[in-house]
């Protein structure tokens, strides 16, 4: 007895649309890959840029402190940025505010810095304040 089999029309392994759907799915995941990667440069700029302008205060600030007390003249003035900070910064500004400061009748200076620079063409970044006081020796 000889038992008929149909043939069932069988595909190829891969179709055009698999391999659409493939390339689509690969494609999606190299995206965010990238996107993924942009973030974290933008954000190891940024904080980059962070800790070069507290240091960049921080060096000022000791700078001022040991200047002499008739250096420290009132009201404000603008300081030059170091050339290590202006490599890391956009148009770096660094400015300096003397204020009279008189402790149960000790002269003193309060002394204020800020440094401003500009984060991208729309933003300017978060200017960062370091403050010192500085009193006349007796």
């Amino acid at each position: 007895m000889k038992v008929m089999r149909k043939h069932v029309q069988r595909r190829p392994a891969f179709i055009m649309m698999d391999a659409l759907v493939g390339m689509g799915m690969l494609l999606a995941g190299v995206a965010i890959g990238i996107g993924l990667l942009l973030q974290f440069r933008l954000t190891e700029r940024r904080q980059q840029r962070e800790w070069a302008a507290l240091a960049e205060l921080r060096n000022a600030t000791e700078r001022l402190r040991a200047s002499e007390w008739n250096e420290l003249t009132f009201g404000e003035r603008w300081l030059e940025v170091s050339s290590e900070s202006s490599d890391l910064l956009p148009s770096p500004e660094l400015k300096l505010t003397t204020t009279e400061s008189k402790e149960d009748g000790i002269e003193g200076k309060r002394l204020e810095l800020q440094l401003t620079w500009i984060e991208s063409q729309q933003r300017i970044g978060n200017p960062r304040t370091l403050t010192s006081w500085r009193f006349r020796q007796p």
